[in-house]
């Protein structure tokens, strides 16, 4: 090779050393070059370079200035407490859903009875339509004195839902996002409800998650 050769192999050795981007360095240095009979001793060269570079120091050039900020992308991410609980662990047992054809008066009689800010709808299939809320059972009967609505007219069905293995973080979210008290947690099967969370369950669930011994 010429003595120009040996320059450009060692310039590729240094940048592949000092990024770890042993690849790149091979291409660099060939798009510089087009000589085919300098990627062998190219080759060489960087894998020797990147194997010293790596037993002196962990750090690459970039990595080397995060550090020196006190950021190490090399430490394993720590997740915090909601990320780590799931959803099953702080869903309550659902409440009792109201049916598509449920009148005003029996919505009005549950949410009395219960004590609920909203109540899921179920259809015959088992599959969660939505929920219902008690703010708009309460607009329902102050607009329609007739009792004519059904449960089916009253629900939300863009209610955000949860899965049983979805963290808290995740669920803290969804909750934020609804004005609503709960929220219907589904299970394998389309739609099926199979539990229901509440902004209580889940603080209950944290807590005991926090409060045991590591």
């Amino acid at each position: 090779m010429s003595p120009g050769a040996y320059g450009l192999v060692g310039m590729g050795a240094v940048f592949a050393a000092a990024t770890r981007a042993p690849i790149t360095g091979v291409i660099i240095i060939f798009e510089l070059t087009g000589d085919y009979k300098i990627i062998l001793p190219l080759m060489l060269a960087i894998v020797i370079a990147t194997a010293l570079s790596n037993a002196v120091t962990k750090d690459t050039i970039y990595t080397l200035k995060l550090r020196r900020r006190g950021i190490d992308i090399d430490t394993p991410r720590i997740l915090s407490p909601m990320a780590q609980i799931t959803v099953a662990e702080a869903m309550g047992q659902p409440p009792r859903p109201l049916r598509p054809e449920d009148a005003l008066p029996d919505m009005v009689a549950r949410f009395a009875a219960d004590r609920a800010d909203s109540l899921p709808v179920v259809g015959e299939d088992g599959a969660l339509l939505g929920v219902v809320t008690a703010v708009d059972v309460e607009r329902a009967v102050s607009e329609h004195s007739d009792q004519a609505r059904v449960a089916a007219t009253l629900v939300v069905r863009d209610t955000p839902r949860l899965h049983r293995g979805d963290s808290l973080e995740d669920a803290v979210i969804a909750l934020g996002a609804s004005d609503e008290e709960g929220i219907p947690i589904i299970g394998n099967a389309d739609d099926e409800m199979i539990g229901w969370l509440t902004h209580r369950g889940l603080l209950r669930a944290y807590r005991r998650r926090t409060d045991s011994p590591a």
